[in-house]
């Protein structure tokens, strides 16, 4: 089989500009979801999910601010009812929990020095 050598392979580098566009786009991103954080006039719980879309590179924060940029509450879109009560039980159990090895703790500490 006769190979062609004549023919080059044409390496793919990507471009300059492709990458500082792509930064651009995050960086302004970035800007309006700081702004969005700093505004007052936006309820409490819609500026928390925003921080953290933010703090965690959510690939959906483009879309959050733009739902916050048409003024719509993001956070009645979310149902924090699940995520609150359980927390809460949790909370309640661990402390059951913590309380019962304190106490356990105890005992065995005052049996030490208690004199026989």
């Amino acid at each position: 089989m006769a190979m062609n050598t004549s023919a080059t392979t044409l390496e793919h580098t990507p471009h300059v500009l492709e990458t500082s566009r792509t930064n651009t786009i995050i960086n302004a991103l970035k800007r309006r979801a700081q702004a969005i954080l700093n505004d007052r006039s936006i309820d409490a719980q819609t500026r928390a999910i925003i921080r953290y879309g933010l703090e965690v590179d959510d690939p959906w924060l483009a879309e959050l601010v733009r739902r916050v940029d048409a003024g719509e509450r993001i956070s009645e879109t979310f149902d924090f009812s699940q995520t609150t009560g359980s927390d809460q039980e949790t909370s309640e159990s661990d402390l059951n929990i913590l309380t019962e090895i304190i106490c356990r703790a105890g005992m065995t500490s005052s049996r030490k020095t208690l004199p026989k």
